[in-house]
């Protein structure tokens, strides 16, 4: 117990009351360090009290932008020398598509049980998975991101508009999981009447080192987990890199026909490269002239319009029960 650690952040669950609970339950291990976080400066904190103390098992309660951040750390001083932490991840936010994975499933406080139980005999009920992280990069001066998720076009205007509807809408509980329903319903419903939610993005892609070109996109995304929320698998491409790379095309003809096969991995005609959908895997891919991203929820920016450089050539360990 005394090497195990835990970083709550501000995800959803925790702000609905998951966090007063955890805290009571965490009265009664005093032993288990806890470290709650807002900001990646928090992160940093946090994870330099773990060292000092020897911590070997890090768990992470809060959703994915949280994970995101503890990521980014461990990442960053991982290329300095340091080992990177065991991880664990628990459900603490609105989506936990990273959580739901490679994390420990259901109410935090029973995941984290079985986490404790685990850690006093490795090996016994759970699992370690590893998984590639994606490292996003904006510019040579700026330090990289890390996460598991990227989405562009349809994702990431979706995701700005979510959040205004969340902040704006007057509708009762509109600023939770509510909220984030309607919006994704809302543009879900133009796509199945044909029209496109938002103007599509025209993003060049390049896949280890393979101009793709450019060309107009409605939805491109890039990850690294096997299966997405609601255990959707959207990708089909061949490759053997840890890079899913998934561009639906303008317009996105077919995109409901195929969702039987594609949202299985499975290809059909529906998403062949002749209708312009496409789905490969890589090791390292280059976006130009995109608007922006999101990576695990977080919007992200090009900076004075240069290209978004990712790659995904090391890995983290998860404990999954």
């Amino acid at each position: 117990m005394k090497h195990i650690g835990m970083i709550s952040g501000p995800g959803y669950h925790n702000n609905r009351g998951g966090l007063s609970r955890m805290r009571r339950f965490l009265a009664g291990i005093p032993e288990l360090r806890h470290e709650e976080v807002a900001t990646p400066v928090d992160v940093a904190r946090a994870l330099s009290k773990f060292r000092e103390a020897n911590v070997r098992l890090v768990v992470v309660n809060g959703g994915d932008g949280t994970l995101s951040m503890v990521v980014t750390e461990v990442m960053l001083r991982r290329a300095v020398g340091d080992a990177a932490p065991l991880l664990a991840v628990l459900e603490g936010g609105r989506t936990n598509m990273s959580a739901g994975d490679f994390g420990c499933r259901g109410r935090p406080t029973r995941a984290l049980r079985r986490i404790l139980r685990w850690a006093e005999r490795p090996g016994g009920d759970g699992d370690i998975v590893e998984r590639a992280v994606i490292r996003l990069t904006t510019s040579p001066e700026s330090p990289s991101r890390y996460g598991f998720f990227v989405g562009g076009g349809i994702i990431y205007h979706g995701s700005k508009g979510c959040w205004t509807f969340r902040e704006t809408s007057v509708l009762p509980a509109s600023e939770t999981g509510l909220g984030t329903a309607l919006g994704v319903a809302a543009i879900l419903g133009k796509l199945l009447v044909g029209k496109t939610p938002y103007p599509p993005v025209t993003v060049g892609v390049t896949a280890d080192g393979v101009d793709l070109g450019a060309r107009p996109w409605v939805a491109l995304f890039v990850t690294t987990l096997e299966r997405m929320a609601l255990g959707i698998r959207p990708f089909w491409g061949e490759g053997d890199g840890p890079l899913r790379i998934t561009g639906v095309p303008d317009p996105p003809r077919g995109v409901f026909l195929s969702a039987p096969w594609s949202l299985r991995g499975k290809p059909c005609r529906w998403t062949s490269p002749e209708r312009g959908y496409t789905s490969l895997r890589a090791r390292t891919a280059v976006l130009t002239h995109i608007d922006g991203v999101t990576l695990d929820g977080e919007l992200i920016q090009p900076e004075d319009g240069q290209p978004m450089s990712l790659d995904a050539t090391e890995s983290l360990r998860f404990v999954r029960t």
